[in-house]
């Protein structure tokens, strides 16, 4: 362990300032200090996080990852033999695991849509890039849908994403068939509008 990345109390317990540089925390987990490891963990977790927030565009897969990269780093540190910085190392680690998991949830999809069962449609399928894409325009549409007056976000909702009949709309609002399509047009209307706002087309 390298004396000037840690302080030892009289109790023996290390304590990892915050100015330890990465390769001084590397070492000192190599050598068996589980403390060094918590403090790659506080230095790069909200980075990791908002890394793959930005991919998955989903708070709880993000989270879930975003701790699946640190289970991966914690057993690959040992091996790590600093040919690049660790902040890259990380990075690329992370950035791995957000595709590896689009591909996992692009495979579940076209399972559930029958592209594994028909060549065609499976050679016609989205790559990553376009699935990334797809992915911030589905968080932009939530997001504008979200800004919608109420009239408006709640008949979106109903039949948009929850897939409500038009009759079943009706009853729910109380108000008649017509009233549902025409309220419902205009509410796509309002939302397209805003996505064009925001480069989606």
């Amino acid at each position: 362990m390298l004396p000037e990345a840690a302080t030892m109390l009289m109790t023996g317990v290390v304590v990892l300032p915050q100015s330890a540089s990465d390769v001084e925390l590397v070492e000192q987990f190599k050598a068996g200090d589980e403390q060094a490891y918590n403090e790659i963990v506080r230095r790069y977790s909200s980075k990791v996080l908002t890394l793959c927030g930005y991919y998955l565009k989903d708070s709880d897969e993000a989270y879930d990852l975003s701790q699946e990269v640190f289970l991966k780093l914690y057993r690959g540190l040992k091996d790590f033999r600093g040919e690049a910085k660790l902040s890259t190392w990380i990075h690329t680690v992370a950035i791995n695991a957000c595709k590896n998991r689009l591909s996992s949830l692009r495979r579940l999809f076209f399972r559930r849509k029958g592209y594994d069962a028909d060549p065609e449609r499976r050679r016609q399928a989205p790559g990553p890039d376009e699935m990334v894409l797809r992915t911030e325009r589905r968080a932009a549409v939530l997001e504008e849908i979200r800004k919608l007056p109420e009239k408006f976000r709640e008949i979106i909702i109903l039949k948009d994403i929850q897939d409500t009949s038009y009759e079943s709309i009706a009853k729910i609002l109380d108000i008649n068939d017509g009233t549902v399509k025409s309220r419902l047009h205009r509410a796509r209307l309002a939302l397209q509008e805003r996505l064009k706002a925001r480069g989606f087309s």
